[in-house]
């Protein structure tokens, strides 16, 4: 029965990848006579053939049980599938592509288009050869499994990060929804700059790990649903807390309690699966309305709702913004054009953001994601607008090694997947499932940019369960 389900489930991913392109298809070159289309974008229609053409291909390749990189390939089909397919259908039928847009010209356009098409077919042919010829893998259980470190030493961690969160100035969490009370108040809470954010961010991690581990031992003991539910609240008041009006923090402990509930419960998957979604949905809903529909200019998030005109226009500026599609593509190419830039400052890059090394090196130069942002708002603000891997190799490798950083970042993710496989505790467990999400989420993403956080994560959470180990061994497990 729960291969017929997921049979099924595979079968509509399928169909739903299949039906969105070919419907891509026609309405892009349906687009290039009788809709008028800015002329750099004409190879558009390019984009969805390459996808189906691969996924066609890939598909099949996923439905392997047992192997390793199941879900890097997954990850990266769909965010594909949104920049091939999604982002030109509805670019084209919303006028998205009449215009260049800031940054952007007929040259640069063309450039972007090519380069996709480019890094699609460099990629797939990278996950392709990957995963078809990577081992089969028995997923690691937690069933019977220790934390690796002490409880009572993580215990003690997590009262000082207390303590420093009521005696500092630090920015206090929301719960469920940001403030409306101060224009985009938000924008700078959690922020882990600083070592005590950073301590008092990694105390409520582990805050959650003791308690989803707990309530796990003592389910294996009573054999009583009650310890189920009391670790998906957990989980869900921990959804609920949010930091900044980034909605990436979300989304990451979405996928590792994804990952780690139905583990821990696997008599209960598909009722945590549908809980933990649904509230996901509330709370992303939620901080979509405050950021994309500018909830801190109104009285209440309804009235932010009511008085919203989003439509497909701005949809497709979303997935442009969110997963380097290829107005952005298209700037940040027109910023390596005029870059005078060596591959030397890729190595300040990876440096400035390693964590420890960056409270001594920021300041003393410009990064590259910096500069590209000193260009855009010419000269006025060094953060706001992304920069994809696509365009670092472009700008430090040239065109034809262009997608040699995208490959990069999907080895990195089919490598972590593995690692999370081989875990046996579950502290290790949780930290490895919180880099693995992001390194899944972000192989589109320029990669010192996701260096900066898995430095901090490895640093600070395996320093924090290295430590503890040490009275482990002494005293026993805890």
């Amino acid at each position: 029965m729960n291969g017929v389900v997921v049979k099924r489930k595979g079968t509509l991913i399928d169909l739903l990848f299949y039906i969105t392109s070919i419907v891509s298809i026609l309405i892009c070159l349906f687009s290039l006579f009788d809709i008028k289309m800015a002329q750099g974008f004409g190879f558009i229609t390019y984009l969805p053939v390459v996808f189906l053409f691969f996924s066609i291909i890939l598909l099949p390749q996923a439905k392997v049980s047992n192997r390793s990189g199941k879900i890097t390939l997954y990850v990266f089909l769909c965010i594909q599938w949104l920049r091939l397919v999604v982002l030109p259908l509805t670019g084209v039928l919303s006028g998205y592509f009449n215009s260049y847009g800031s940054h952007v010209d007929e040259s640069s356009a063309q450039m972007a288009v090519l380069m996709l098409i480019y890094e699609a077919v460099i990629s797939f042919v990278f996950c392709y050869i990957f995963f078809k010829y990577s081992r089969r893998i028995i997923p690691a259980t937690i069933n019977g499994m220790n934390l690796r470190g002490n409880t009572i030493v993580y215990i003690g961690f997590i009262i000082v990060s207390i303590l420093l969160f009521l005696a500092t100035d630090t920015n206090k969490y929301h719960f469920f929804a940001l403030s409306l009370s101060d224009e985009r108040v938000a924008t700078t809470l959690g922020n882990e700059g600083s070592a005590i954010d950073a301590i008092i961010a990694y105390g409520l991690t582990f805050l959650v790990i003791l308690i989803l581990y707990y309530s796990y031992k003592r389910y294996v003991v009573y054999k009583n649903k009650r310890y189920m539910y009391l670790a998906l609240l957990c989980a869900a008041i921990r959804l609920c807390l949010i930091s900044s009006e980034g909605r990436m923090t979300q989304i990451y402990l979405l996928g590792t309690f994804l990952m780690l509930l139905p583990q821990l419960f696997p008599d209960y998957k598909s009722k945590i699966i549908r809980y933990i979604i649904i509230m996901a949905i509330a709370v992303l809903g939620m901080m979509t309305v405050y950021k994309v529909f500018y909830a801190f200019l109104y009285d209440s998030y309804a009235e932010a709702i009511r008085a919203s005109s989003f439509g497909l226009y701005d949809l497709a500026t979303q997935i442009d913004i969110y997963f380097y599609g290829i107005k952005t593509v298209a700037r940040n190419i027109g910023f390596c054009k005029q870059s005078d830039l060596t591959i030397f400052h890729s190595i300040y890059d990876l440096l400035r953001n390693t964590f420890g090394l960056h409270y001594v090196i920021r300041g003393t130069e410009y990064s590259t994601v910096e500069y590209y942002n000193l260009y855009i708002y010419s000269g006025k603000s060094v953060s706001g607008h992304l920069f994809s891997s696509l365009a670092y190799g472009y700008l430090y490798f040239g065109a034809l090694f262009a997608p040699i950083c995208t490959c990069f970042n999907l080895f990195v993710s089919f490598w972590t997947e593995k690692m999370v496989n081989r875990v046996r505790s579950m502290d290790i467990y949780y930290i490895t499932c919180l880099l693995f999400v992001r390194i899944s989420l972000s192989v589109f993403s320029n990669y010192v940019q996701t260096w900066n956080v898995v430095s901090r994560t490895l640093t600070i959470g395996m320093l924090v369960i290295g430590c503890s180990s040490l009275f482990t061994r002494r005293n026993g497990r805890h």
